[in-house]
């Protein structure tokens, strides 16, 4: 599937990342998204039903934590009021855990969308008829409509596609897919933090790919583009090892004497550096295969004037080479050129820019 342009958590998923401490996963899951440049948002219903939950919770947790006090003052025969003990109160609190909530999200670099408060008429209509996020048996789902309303309208406004990840099975609807059809939205539902994190990394993969493919394109036409000082270079710098020549395979009992001349033919592909494998201070450097033709100089005797072809009835033989000798046949000598066809790997260092590869130096040839 195509990368949403943006990404809409809902209360449930922020919920199980331990919002507002969030967790590994979820932080993982948000830096994938900032590499790839897709923007993350919480929906103003969202952040509201966030921050109910997190007052509840402290009540609670004051109520349990009154109980312990109380316990103890009767343990030392204390008789302090509710007043007397010294316990936060809630606008204090509630202060304190959104300046908490506006730096995580400036950390994490979240943005917020505001609700509609003029769809009232839309989500009577979703209630009456139980359209999802309405439960069909129950009438709940109000907070859910909400939200879908404002992120399919965030859709509208900018014209972008998007993905909601919520672990609430009032989206997972094909209804809801219905609803944003209608609206003209390109909206994209996930269950988990886990499902969207696995979609996103594929999205990186396939970026990585492209962006490969890209560099190496760029790295092929910067070489071709200078091809004449490439083969110069190669012909200053490639060595011919003898080993590599089989004189035989050109009808010559002989060796290699020397190389005439190498003449590029072909540049075949041209690889990237890896950037997972490069040093710091390292320039881009570039990995090329082409093929190029060696016209190699051999000496020796011609197998041809050493075992001309003839045919034999049963019991002739060929006369020896010293009874041809002898008889004045002259054994044929060989120094020639002759092509040798050979792929190398071409080594060069180069400055990477958006428009492709500049300031290429190449640094070593060898045969493959």
């Amino acid at each position: 599937m195509d990368l949403p342009k943006r990404i809409y958590f809902d209360t449930s998923i922020l919920i199980k990342a331990n919002w507002p401490h969030l967790s590994a996963q979820f932080t993982s899951c948000n830096r994938i998204a900032k590499v790839l440049k897709i923007k993350t948002i919480l929906p103003e219903p969202v952040e509201l039903e966030l921050e109910a939950k997190w007052l509840r919770d402290l009540r609670k947790k004051r109520e349990d934590l009154l109980a312990v006090v109380k316990g103890i003052d009767k343990h030392l025969y204390l008789n302090r009021s509710e007043a007397q003990i010294d316990l936060i109160d809630d606008t204090t609190a509630r202060k304190a855990y959104l300046e908490l909530t506006k730096a995580v999200k400036a950390v994490h670099g979240l943005e917020t969308i505001s609700y509609l408060r003029d769809n009232v008429a839309e989500l009577l209509e979703m209630s009456l008829s139980r359209r999802p996020p309405f439960s069909r048996d129950k009438d709940v789902g109000f907070q859910d409509a909400i939200i879908l309303l404002s992120v399919l309208h965030d859709l509208e406004v900018t014209g972008e596609s998007g993905a909601l990840v919520s672990a609430d099975k009032a989206f997972q609807n094909a209804e809801v897919q219905k609803l944003a059809t209608a609206k003209g939205a390109r909206l994209a539902l996930f269950n988990s933090l886990k499902a969207i994190s696995e979609a996103l990394l594929q999205g990186l993969e396939q970026r990585a790919r492209q962006y490969y493919d890209e560099k190496a394109q760029q790295a092929l036409s910067a070489l071709n583009a200078i091809r004449d000082d490439l083969e110069a270079f190669v012909a200053q710098k490639l060595e011919v090892p003898e080993s590599s020549v089989e004189p035989v395979q050109y009808g010559i009992f002989g060796r290699l004497v020397g190389v005439e001349s190498i003449r590029l033919e072909n540049i075949v592909t041209a690889v990237p550096a890896d950037p997972l494998k490069k040093k710091p201070g390292e320039g881009d450097n570039i990995s090329a295969d082409a093929q190029v033709l060696i016209m190699v100089v051999l000496e020796g005797t011609s197998i041809g004037n050493i075992l001309p072809p003839r045919s034999f009835k049963v019991g002739e033989k060929a006369p020896s080479m010293l009874a041809r000798a002898m008889e004045g046949e002259t054994i044929g000598h060989v120094r020639k050129a002759y092509p040798l066809h050979k792929e190398v790997q071409i080594e060069a260092s180069a400055t990477v820019t958006e428009d492709g590869y500049k300031d290429i130096k190449f640094t070593s040839v060898t045969p493959k």
